[in-house]
């Protein structure tokens, strides 16, 4: 969904040192051929191996993106100046988006039946960011799109955010802060889900159902609701010049 995205961490401290995109033991992302490039001016999709990369920013001037590995990684070529909020998302996505839909990857599929995992990096960083996955929810299956839940899965972040909020849980080896909050406005109101690494981390695999279980035992979702989508990317703040990330998904 184009749309301006809200903070959804404030405030701390973390630096990360490089390291190569995962990738099913390939090389790093950027010595692969490039699969698009792309520095519209406003947001832009192409859809490349059952992936969506989608190049969002709402900052002054060109965004700069090149997708690589069939679409399963990009990275940011430009720098972006702050404004306060968030300026950029250019994410990986799959799943049902009202510009596209693809179901290999095991999405959209009811709450109780979904088996997608994804496998997650980043690599380098200028600037204040977070890199999570981003998971949305609607009621139903069918008809006009409309996403009543989001949730957010931040392994890492970069400047000044506040990555403590929430009780810890444990999913699987690694410990999480788990809490949720109502964001938006109007019509685009909706409960935010939110699981921040109690460690950053450059890597991270999601295994949606455990991430799924902790929320339905909290109320904040229900087993005949919709996971529509999945994407992956950094939360821009301000820089993101040469900020690289993949993201692999499978279903069942």
């Amino acid at each position: 969904m184009i749309r301006r995205r809200v903070l959804i961490i404030a405030s701390a401290a973390a630096v990360a040192v490089a390291l190569p995109c995962i990738g099913e033991g390939h090389a790093h992302a950027a010595a692969k051929p490039a699969a698009w490039h792309n520095c519209a001016r406003h947001p832009t999709s192409k859809v490349i191996g059952g992936l969506v990369d989608h190049n969002d920013h709402w900052a002054p001037g060109r965004s700069c993106i090149t997708a690589t590995r069939n679409g399963h990684c990009i990275t940011v070529g430009t720098s972006y100046q702050p404004d306060g909020l968030v300026v950029a998302y250019n994410a990986i996505e799959f799943g049902r988006y009202p510009w596209s839909s693809d179901p290999r990857y095991g999405l959209p599929a009811p709450v109780s039946r979904v088996h997608t995992t994804m496998r997650v990096s980043v690599n380098n960083a200028e600037g204040d960011e977070v890199d999570d996955a981003d998971v949305w929810f609607s009621r139903k299956a069918t008809g006009t799109l409309h996403h009543v839940r989001e949730m957010v899965i931040a392994n890492r972040w970069r400047g000044a955010w506040n990555t403590t909020i929430g009780r810890i849980v444990h999913v699987g080896k690694r410990r999480w802060h788990v809490s949720a909050w109502m964001t938006g406005q109007g019509s685009t109101r909706h409960l935010l889900i939110r699981f921040v690494a109690a460690r950053p981390s450059r890597t991270a695999y999601i295994d949606l159902r455990k991430f799924l279980v902790i929320a339905r035992h909290r109320g904040w979702i229900r087993n005949h609701m919709t996971v529509d989508s999945a994407g992956y990317a950094g939360e821009i703040k301000s820089g993101g010049r040469h900020l690289s990330y993949c993201m692999y998904a499978r279903g069942k």
